[in-house]
């Protein structure tokens, strides 16, 4: 999950390891980044139980990097031309489907 928010806000490739990370986050001078980094891959390598007191860490770290650093949405509203030829195939597809059961109900009578 942090993997995926840093690719998103950061533009960064989601292969690179945390060990990457760290060193990409130590020239952009962002420190929680880069030590939340290297908190992940010292767990992830050294082979160390995980306990419950380093999960609270690294979950309070990750959510005060997502706080400071929030991905706008850039949610693109349709364009008037599109927006209106789809009202209109679907307004078709409506009348369309209304004619062929009136049709079929005047076969029945």
């Amino acid at each position: 999950m942090a993997r995926q928010f840093f690719k998103e806000k950061f533009k960064i490739k989601k292969s690179a390891g945390y060990s990457e990370l760290k060193e990409l986050f130590l020239k952009q001078n962002r420190k929680k980044e880069a030590d939340f980094s290297l908190l992940m891959s010292d767990l992830l390598y050294s082979g160390k139980e995980i306990n419950n007191g380093i999960n609270q860490k690294l979950i309070k770290n990750l959510i005060q990097i997502i706080k400071e650093n929030p991905i706008k949405e850039n949610k693109k509203l349709p364009k008037k031309k599109g927006l209106l030829k789809k009202l209109r195939i679907n307004k078709n597809k409506k009348i369309s489907k209304e004619l062929k059961n009136n049709k079929e109900n005047l076969k029945n009578v």
